[in-house]
C-alpha cells in the first residue's frame, strides 16, 4: 500500500507539469518561476489524498486529476507568500531557493497569483468533464474561495504572523493552524467527494478524515521544525521560533502523544468508508515522519 502511495506521487508530479500554466507569447519570468518552484520535489499530500478518495469511490484517479494539481498549485501558491521577506523571510522552500531569492519578490507574488487562478479554472474544468451539475461547479469554485479567504487560510497565515511572539493559550493555536493549514486539507475531501458524487454518511466520514489528518501534519510539521536531529530538511530549520506551536505548547513528547492521538481519531473516522487501507496508510504516514 506504501508502494501504491509512492506510485501515485510519482503521477501528480508528471501531472503538475502536464498542467503548468504558462503565458501567451513570449516566454517570461513568471512561467519559469512557476515551473521552478512545481517542480521541485514536495510531500504532495493533499492531492494524494484526493487520488485515494476517488479511489475509494470506485474512480479512476486521473478522472480527478486536475482538481489534484490544483490543490497542490494553492499549497504551492501559498508557500511562495510565506516565504516572501514581510512575511516568514524564509531562504529555502522544498530543498531550494526561495522563489523571490532565486528570482525576486514580484515575480514570486505574480506567479503565486497565477497558480491560483490556474487552479479555480482546473477545478472548474474537471467538473464540467465529470457532468457535475452547474449549481455543483458554483459551490465548488464558492468553497474553495472561501477556503483560500478570510474565512480560511488568509485569517490564518495573518494571524500567524500578526501574533509572534505572543503568549498563546491552545484553544488560540488550534484556531490558527485550523485555518491555515488544516481548510486545505478539508477542501481537498470536499472537492474529491463533489467530483465523484457520494452519500452523506461516507462524505461526513471524509471530512472528519480530512480535518483530522490536517491537524496531525500540523502536529508533525511543528515537531519537525523544533527537532535537532540531523535529518534532510526541505526547507529552514527552526522559522517557528518567535510562534506558539503545538510543541511550545505541549514539549516534543507531548505533541507526539497528541498526534497518535489524531491519527488513531482518522482511522477510526473513516471506518465506514470502502476501500479504506490505504487512506490509513496516509495517516500513519503523517505519524512516521517524527518516529
Amino acid at each position: 500500500m506504501k508502494s501504491q502511495i509512492a506510485t501515485t506521487r510519482q503521477a501528480i508530479e508528471i501531472a503538475l507539469r502536464q498542467y503548468l500554466p504558462s503565458a501567451n507569447g513570449r516566454d517570461n519570468q513568471i512561467s519559469k518561476a512557476i515551473e521552478y518552484i512545481v517542480s521541485a520535489p514536495g510531500k504532495r499530500l493533499r492531492p494524494v489524498l484526493m487520488l485515494e478518495i476517488a479511489r475509494c469511490l470506485g474512480f479512476a484517479s486521473e478522472q480527478i486529476m486536475p482538481s489534484a494539481c490544483a490543490i497542490e498549485y494553492i499549497h504551492t501558491s501559498s508557500l511562495l507568500l510565506d516565504d516572501l521577506p514581510c512575511m516568514d523571510d524564509a531562504k529555502v522552500r522544498r530543498g531550494q531557493p526561495t522563489v523571490h531569492l532565486a528570482f525576486n519578490e514580484y515575480t514570486a507574488i505574480l506567479a503565486s497569483i497565477a497558480l491560483l487562478m490556474e487552479a479555480f479554472a482546473l477545478i472548474a474544468r474537471n467538473a464540467k468533464q465529470l457532468n457535475v451539475p452547474q449549481a455543483g461547479i458554483a459551490d465548488l469554485v464558492s468553497d474553495t474561495a472561501q477556503t483560500i479567504g478570510l474565512k480560511g487560510m488568509i485569517v490564518g497565515q495573518y494571524l500567524d504572523l500578526s501574533l509572534e511572539d505572543s503568549h498563546l493559550e491552545q484553544q488560540q493555536v488550534d484556531y490558527i493552524h485550523d485555518h491555515k493549514t488544516t481548510v486545505l486539507f478539508e477542501a481537498s475531501v470536499n472537492i474529491a467527494c463533489t467530483l465523484c458524487g457520494v452519500e452523506r454518511q461516507i462524505r461526513d466520514a471524509l471530512v472528519e478524515y480530512g480535518r483530522t489528518i490536517g491537524r496531525a501534519f500540523q502536529i508533525a510539521d511543528d515537531i519537525l521544525d523544533a527537532s535537532d536531529e540531523v535529518q534532510p530538511r526541505s526547507k529552514d530549520k527552526h522559522k517557528d521560533a518567535g510562534k506558539t506551536t503545538y510543541v511550545n505548547l505541549l514539549g516534543i513528547e507531548g505533541s507526539k502523544k497528541r498526534l497518535h492521538v489524531l491519527v488513531e481519531t482518522a482511522v477510526e473516522a473513516v471506518q465506514v468508508v470502502p476501500s479504506n487501507e490505504n487512506l490509513q496508510v496516509l495517516a500513519r504516514y503523517i505519524e512516521e515522519q517524527v518516529s
